[in-house]
């Protein structure tokens, strides 16, 4: 479904720049979930940046489906992401100035698509976030607040959730709740994980690991 085409990342100028990721190929499976892990600066969030179009490689081709992300334009790439890809970041990225409500279904507002309230409600339910759902994110625990990114990341039946250190900022008993939520949702409702963790028993439970070393795939 996702398919990167030798791959490389570089930043800086063309007189010195540094390697993010390199000769990257890779094919991420439809209901896959994938865990991407190497030591800190190995490149696993370019990885994970350039997969989902957040970021352009400087060579190489990323597809989805027969979609080629590559030559897309910025505008084009949004869309893209809003329509097929979710996201779940460490520092979880929610809207101060808008509940917990507002901000699982911000992206479909912004994708201009007609906001499933039947959906969202029973992700709310099953994550367990109905009873805060009205708060602000700074009323809320570390552990809500992961739980409603996860629900965000959900709202438009995603074919792809990306999750880049998503239990980096939780305790050790959250940590593992967002981690059984993360693919139990992905394997529920059929769509693709990708996980960038330094945690190895989160990494373990993935169908597929990858091992960066050096922005380059050793396993």
């Amino acid at each position: 479904m996702l398919r990167l085409e030798n791959v490389s990342k570089y930043y800086g100028t063309q007189k010195q720049s540094y390697r993010g990721v390199e000769k990257i190929n890779l094919t991420i499976k439809e209901g896959e979930a994938v865990a991407i892990v190497g030591t800190s600066g190995t490149g696993k969030s370019t990885l994970l940046n350039v997969m989902s179009t957040i970021d352009r490689p400087t060579s190489g081709q990323v597809w989805l489906d027969d979609m080629n992300l590559t030559s897309a334009k910025k505008r084009e790439r949004s869309k893209i992401r809003l329509n097929n890809f979710g996201f779940v970041f460490q520092k979880f990225n929610l809207i101060g100035g808008l509940n917990v409500y507002d901000n699982i279904v911000m992206p479909a507002v912004f994708a201009k698509n007609k906001v499933d309230y039947e959906w969202v409600d029973k992700i709310i339910e099953e994550l367990g976030i109905k009873d805060i759902q009205r708060k602000a994110p700074n009323m809320i625990s570390g552990g809500e607040q992961q739980r409603v990114a996860i629900a965000r990341a959900l709202v438009n039946h995603p074919k792809i959730i990306f999750a880049d250190e998503p239990t980096g900022n939780v305790d050790t008993v959250n940590s593992e709740n967002v981690a059984d939520i993360l693919f139990e949702q992905g394997r529920k409702n059929g769509c693709s994980l990708v996980i960038v963790t330094h945690d190895m028993d989160i990494a373990k439970r993935a169908d597929r690991i990858i091992r960066l070393d050096d922005g380059q795939i050793v396993a």
